[in-house]
């Protein structure tokens, strides 16, 4: 099992905070569990539920590694929020979280949004974060976690004893490359993950402006860490590159936890995040776009992208309405080019 500790932000949720200064300050997790034997949330059949929204990057990478990882329903079940929220944000009377309706309903507590759930595990939970993903226990109706990155790391390696030789077989945070993937984190987590937040919220134009450096600095950065390792895979043979160059033709979190915020940036960040210096698919990103291409392609990876609802759940509810115009601006036929 992956080292328990405490994880820096990363739920996804209209918990948007800004600080005194007119920064983005991410709301902390604050259900953060793990499933082990011998524990309140032991290993087993038919007991967990994953809450997930298809708009969130956040969602997406925990919905990746449960596809890469071929966690069967009978293991963990999934199902989706509808693609708005309920009320008003973190902070108003109203607020709910996201929502549920007759075309995304919940399956297990019937819930009408996320609110629902976190007061079913806490009756005093009260108006606080009301983030997905969550990781639900159907037997003890509490929640294991909100936190998307521990929710990898449970998916990863908790519950290998219930999966086939396949899903098992699968480490994406294995020992010996968990201190090259954790440094990635340290460079893609706030820069790209979040950074895009930080644009986006940010109240001071110079505070933006400086955010929105902050982002493409770092895709320049993961456009020349991707470089390097093709071209290590291009000496030793291979086709297929990663993140982590050590991993081989394996993806690691590293590409998990990526991809996401990656595939949305031109549809959803670009557009209405405002992280418009320039698009992925400008052509100064060559690595990054064949990486993405190849990663989007894989069936288990694929079958988690739901790049149209996310691109009208970005652009009408931090933009200007212009959902559908973005979508047809910004084509996604590169990806299968």
């Amino acid at each position: 099992m992956a080292e328990a500790k405490a994880f820096a932000g990363g739920a996804g949720d209209p918990a948007l905070a800004p600080t005194e200064a007119g920064a983005f300050k991410r709301g902390a997790s604050n259900f953060q569990n793990w499933i082990a034997p011998a524990s309140a949330f032991p290993p087993e059949p038919d007991r967990y539920h994953l809450y997930i929204n298809y708009t969130c990057g956040w969602c997406h990478r925990v919905l990746v590694v449960h596809a890469l990882k071929r966690i069967p329903a009978s293991v963990v079940s999934v199902s989706a929020t509808a693609n708005y929220f309920w009320g008003g944000g973190l902070g108003s009377d109203d607020y709910s979280g996201w929502a549920f309706d007759a075309e995304n309903p919940d399956p297990v507590l019937n819930a009408k949004h996320t609110r629902d759930i976190y007061l079913t595990d806490s009756p005093d939970y009260g108006r606080r974060q009301l983030s997905v993903p969550i990781l639900f226990d159907k037997k003890t109706r509490k929640i294991v976690s909100n936190d998307n990155i521990q929710i990898g790391y449970i998916l990863n390696s908790c519950l290998d004893d219930l999966l086939d030789e396949e899903g098992k077989s699968l480490d994406l945070y294995p020992k010996e490359l968990r201190a090259q993937i954790d440094e990635l984190n340290t460079l893609i987590y706030p820069n790209i993950n979040d950074g895009v937040y930080r644009v986006a919220f940010a109240k001071e134009p110079e505070l933006k402006e400086q955010m929105r450096e902050n982002v493409f600095k770092a895709l320049a950065e993961v456009e020349a860490i991707l470089c390097k390792s093709k071209a290590k895979a291009v000496a030793e043979g291979r086709e297929k590159f990663q993140l982590v160059a050590e991993s081989g033709d394996g993806l690691s979190l590293a590409d998990v936890r990526a991809f996401p915020h990656l595939i949305r940036f031109d549809t959803c960040y670009f557009t209405a995040f405002k992280c418009n210096i320039r698009r992925l698919n400008s052509g100064e990103y060559p690595h990054i776009m064949e990486w993405l291409r190849r990663m989007y392609m894989m069936p288990e990876v694929k079958q988690t992208c739901k790049i149209y609802l996310a691109c009208m759940g970005y652009n009408r509810d931090h933009g200007d309405g212009a959902g559908e115009r973005a979508w047809k601006e910004e084509r996604y036929d590169w990806l299968e080019a």
